[in-house]
C-alpha cells in the first residue's frame, strides 16, 4: 500500500517547531504553498507529499538526508539552497536563529508540468538534500514573495510559467533539449491559443491547458511559443488583457472593479498594478485621457 504523505504546507501549519514566526501561503488553486519561517533551533522535516525547495535567508545549521539509499549531509548557509524530494525527509540540526523560505510543490502539479518529460526532475538530484549555492534560486524566491504579496500570482499562468522556468534552469534546460527547435507553433497552433486567450470564461488557463490547446507539453510549448511571438506566453496574454482593458475604459461607462473582475483579475488593485506597469496611467487616469 502506497503511504500518503500530508502536504509540507499542512505540517508546516499543524507543527510548533521552535517557530518565532511563520508565513504560510497557498497560491492560488495549485497547491503550492510558499512558506516563511523564522526558527529559535532547527529541527528536522518530515516526508511530505510534496518536492520542497529550501532555501536558507539568515543563520546557518546541520543538514542530513537519504535519498533513494544515498545518504547526504552538508551545512546551509545565506544564500544556499537545497531540494526534497516527494517522500524524503531532511534532518536538520543547529542552534541559534535562523530563517528560511520553502517552496512546497505538490506531485500532481510537477506532473502536469512534466507531462512528456517526467525524467527530467530527475535531473535534480544534484540538490537532493544537498545544500548548493545557486543564484537562480534567491532571485526566485525574492520575486516570488514580491508577486505573492502584490496578488498577482492568482494569475495561474504566471505562476506556473514562473516555476517552470526555475526548474528548467535547475535541470539544465535549454533549447538544444528540444526536438521542435527548428520552428515556432503552426498557424492553426497560434489561432486557437489566441481564441482561448480572448475568452473570459478561460482567463486562467493553466501553462499546461494551455500547451494542451496546441497539442503540445509545457516544456516544447514555451519554446515554440517564444520562438513564434518572441515573448513568452503569459507576457503575450498579459498585452491582450490590457489591450481590452484599454478599449473597455475608453469606450464603456463600466467601473474599474466590474472591468478587472470580467478580464480575469482578482480583485481592482492588482489590475490597477498590473495596468500601471505596462501603460503608465492608473485605470482611471487612462480613462480621462482617452475621453479627452
Amino acid at each position: 500500500m502506497m503511504t500518503a504523505f500530508p502536504s509540507f504546507g499542512d505540517w508546516a501549519a499543524s507543527e510548533g517547531f521552535n517557530v518565532i514566526s511563520r508565513q504560510i501561503s497557498r497560491v492560488s488553486q495549485s497547491g503550492v504553498h510558499f512558506i516563511e519561517v523564522d526558527l529559535e533551533e532547527a529541527s528536522p522535516d518530515p516526508a511530505t507529499g510534496d518536492m520542497t525547495i529550501q532555501f536558507c535567508k539568515s543563520g546557518s545549521f546541520d543538514l542530513e538526508s537519504e535519498v533513494a539509499g544515498k545518504r547526504f549531509n552538508g551545512r546551509m548557509i545565506p544564500g544556499m539552497a537545497c531540494v526534497a524530494p516527494p517522500g524524503e525527509p531532511l534532518h536538520l540540526a543547529g542552534e541559534g536563529l535562523s530563517s528560511f523560505q520553502v517552496l512546497a510543490l505538490p506531485q500532481n502539479f510537477l506532473a502536469d508540468l512534466f507531462a512528456e518529460a517526467p525524467a527530467r526532475l530527475e535531473r535534480l538530484e544534484p540538490f537532493y538534500g544537498r545544500p548548493r549555492a545557486f543564484d537562480p534560486i534567491a532571485d526566485f524566491m525574492r520575486g516570488f514573495r514580491s508577486d505573492l504579496a502584490a496578488g498577482i500570482l492568482e494569475d495561474r499562468l504566471l505562476l506556473d510559467t514562473m516555476i517552470f522556468a526555475l526548474l528548467l534552469r535547475l535541470t539544465g534546460g535549454n533549447a538544444a533539449d528540444d526536438p521542435h527547435r527548428s520552428g515556432g507553433l503552426a498557424s492553426w497552433q497560434l489561432r486557437r491559443v489566441n481564441e482561448a486567450l480572448c475568452t473570459p470564461q478561460v482567463a486562467n488557463l493553466s501553462l499546461p491547458e494551455m500547451a494542451a490547446i496546441a497539442g503540445l507539453s509545457p516544456y516544447h510549448f514555451c519554446r515554440a511559443f517564444k520562438r513564434s511571438t518572441g515573448t513568452t506566453p503569459q507576457r503575450y496574454r498579459q498585452l491582450l488583457v490590457i489591450d481590452r482593458a484599454r478599449d473597455r475604459l475608453a469606450r464603456s461607462a463600466d467601473c474599474v472593479t466590474d472591468i478587472a473582475l470580467d478580464l480575469g483579475y482578482g480583485s481592482s488593485q492588482a489590475f490597477a498594478r498590473a495596468f500601471r506597469r505596462e501603460t503608465g496611467y492608473s485605470p482611471a487616469a487612462y480613462r480621462e485621457e482617452a475621453r479627452a
